[in-house]
């Protein structure tokens, strides 16, 4: 049996606080590596909550600093206090480093990237990266750029250049390197897991009084359809006006918190936030804004709904559809980025073209009949209990012993003047 490795994690979202899908893939991936005792894990980050603890397995060591996704990015002030997280973040990596050597530093998208090269540069150890959110190809469209973009910008770049292992959530992603870059290094595909068991409640296998009440508080005449994620146009959010436009069968309950790279302006500043604010005021037995949601309150709401909604038009991986899955809803989607590596038209998804009318169409489709909801339900059950977590620790593991391996070799033919190197085939999960 091969020893635990000791994981030093660098990540700007907490895994105990989850923003989004980073967030959640953090708090799961090293869970099953803590229970599967692969490997001792720390992982330095930035909360509101200060100080050290552990947290499913693994520990968590905080700064005391906010979390720089809920700062208006467009002014100096936060930028600069952004820059302080990123120093003190590194400081923290150095004493946990100090304590006890780690054998592999993996950090987690753009803004921990300069932290984890940087150590990787004064301690020797490797370093495996892994991307969840392209930067440059979401504000490929934007009119001008901040001092952040460029920081994103220049890191993204650095991060698939400098990372000894460079992991990417989708085969989609996989060509990041390739498309914006210019860079034909090996790529890890390993996309993210569902952890099946986890979702009891919103299957309605534990009775909840809780559930029951939040249905009892929707429109007894709709249909509930459930939007889980930011509120941003990437996430095809302006969609939903134009279905409310065309039906008034069903509610949209969405689920989520303004794009945090839009909150230097309110909901009614910014034209779709406006335009949602408006319709939710106009037929609120149609739309309701319900905001970022926890555990377990977020189950609850998944049970109370008759289906899940992602009308996105860009998904890097999109785990909220293995979510819908594990909770036995069906899922109305579009094909699109990652969700098309794993979301199969009629069988564990009903999978429409991106404009109101299909998605509009889907839904109609799937809420008119019974049949087909408990076909994409069973095959959505099949396709979340294949997809666990445990399985994607697994595979990272082997990443991580790859990355140790080679920055070990290369390090003493760096010594021996040997200019040569072998590079493994991509790996896939």
């Amino acid at each position: 049996m091969q020893n635990k490795l000791k994981i030093l994690v660098i990540t700007l979202e907490p895994p105990d606080d989850i923003l989004g899908g980073m967030g959640e893939h953090i708090r799961l991936l090293y869970r099953a590596m803590a229970e599967d005792g692969l490997a001792d894990i720390r992982v330095a980050t930035v909360s509101g909550r200060p100080g050290r603890y552990n947290f499913y397995g693994y520990q968590i060591c905080n700064i005391d600093n906010w979390v720089p996704y809920k700062l208006n990015c467009n002014t100096i002030a936060p930028t600069m206090a952004l820059f302080q997280s990123e120093r003190k973040l590194q400081s923290l990596g150095t004493e946990l480093i100090n304590e006890e050597r780690p054998d592999i530093i993996h950090y987690h998208e753009v803004l921990a990237a300069p932290i984890g090269e940087e150590l990787k540069r004064i301690y020797n150890i490797p370093t495996v990266g892994t991307i969840h959110l392209c930067q440059t190809e979401m504000w490929e469209s934007k009119d001008s750029w901040d001092l952040l973009d460029f920081h994103y910008k220049a890191w993204e770049g650095r991060m698939i250049e400098l990372s000894n292992e460079f992991i990417a959530i989708s085969k989609d992603y996989a060509q990041i390197p390739k498309r914006w870059y210019m860079c034909d290094r090996p790529v890890n595909t390993i996309h993210n897991g569902v952890w099946y068991e986890d979702w009891a409640i919103a299957r309605g296998e534990k009775c909840s009084e809780e559930s029951q009440k939040i249905r009892d508080s929707l429109p007894k005449d709709k249909k509930i359809v459930l939007f889980v994620g930011r509120i941003a146009e990437q996430k095809g959010i302006e969609f939903i006006p134009e279905i409310i436009d065309r039906t008034k069968d069903y509610c949209f309950v969405l689920m989520g918190d303004l794009n945090a790279h839009n909150l230097e302006k309110t909901w009614e500043e910014w034209k779709p936030g406006a335009k949602l604010k408006y319709y939710e005021h106009e037929y609120p037995d149609n739309l309701k804004l319900i905001g970022f949601k926890n555990e377990p309150e977020r189950q609850h709401w998944f049970a109370a709904a008759d289906c899940v909604f992602m009308p996105s038009i860009h998904e890097p991986f999109g785990i909220v559809a293995l979510e819908a899955m594990a909770a036995d809803k069906p899922l109305i989607c579009t094909s699109t980025s990652g969700l098309a590596e794993f979301t199969k038209h009629q069988e564990n998804a009903y999978v429409c073209d991106m404009n109101a009318d299909s998605l509009r169409n889907g839904l109609d489709e799937v809420m008119n009949s019974q049949n087909l909801r408990e076909h994409l339900i069973r095959g959505g059950c099949r396709t979340a209990k294949k997809m666990d977590w445990h399985k994607v620790a697994n595979a990272v593991m082997k990443v991580y012993r790859k990355a140790i391996g080679d920055h070990n070799a290369d390090s003493i033919n760096y010594t021996c003047n040997d200019t040569d190197s072998n590079h493994c085939e991509d790996s896939e999960l």
